[in-house]
């Protein structure tokens, strides 16, 4: 049974490289832009929302931008077909909205971790290419092995804040994403709201006043 509120937004974090997830590559909206993996933090660009397409098949959309969805390249069956970005195709393109469909299917090996599995093929799913754990791993399509690599868990912007706050509270495991303040503890707190999802404005933003110390 699938577990996934469709009104809310998620993180998608594969099970063989823990606090980096899927994410939309430097927040662009092309078409084409590719999917890796990076540190859980970055910015909306990371957060996905989970669109009924119909029963079992959900489109996968990015946060950051409308009209856009995850997408299997040229709609390819086969290892190695890349996952990008891509427009939303309208209903009447019944055999493009097919690379746009994905299943969720339980994992038989972890609890609360789904194979995405591609429309195109039930056999195919995303995987992290060479169950690879380093920022800036590729994304792509391959045969179900059932291995960590294919083995995803979603997490609300809630839980990856507190996420994020378990991750770097740790003694000497400050993110060199952001620089070390007098006021840090409330530059700690705006790290955390903001990979819960909340975005950036002319205000509020790494290095602000608001940032640091509201």
């Amino acid at each position: 049974m699938v577990d996934i509120d469709l009104n809310k937004k998620y993180l998608i974090e594969p099970k063989c490289a823990p606090f980096k997830v899927i994410e939309v590559l430097g927040a662009k909206t092309e078409n084409g832009t590719n999917i890796q993996i990076y540190n859980l933090g970055e910015g909306l660009h990371q957060y996905f929302k989970l669109v009924y397409a119909e029963p079992s098949y959900y489109y996968i959309e990015p946060c950051h931008c409308n009209n856009k969805r995850i997408d299997v390249r040229y709609s390819e069956v086969k290892n190695g077909a890349n996952i990008h970005l891509w427009e939303k195709h309208p209903p009447e393109k019944t055999v493009d909205l097919r690379a746009q469909k994905f299943k969720l299917v339980p994992s038989k090996n972890n609890a609360n971790y789904y194979y995405i599995c591609s429309y195109l093929n039930d056999n195919f799913c995303i995987d992290v290419q060479s169950s690879g754990k380093s920022n800036g791993t590729n994304v792509w399509l391959y045969e179900k092995n059932y291995s960590e690599a294919q083995e995803f868990r979603f997490i609300d912007s809630l839980s990856a804040a507190i996420y994020y706050a378990e991750k770097y509270s740790e003694e000497g495991n400050r993110n060199p994403r952001y620089k070390s303040y007098s006021s840090n503890c409330m530059n700690f707190c705006s790290q955390c709201v903001y990979a819960g999802g909340v975005t950036e404005d002319k205000v509020w933003y790494n290095g602000s006043v608001s940032f640091i110390n509201i």
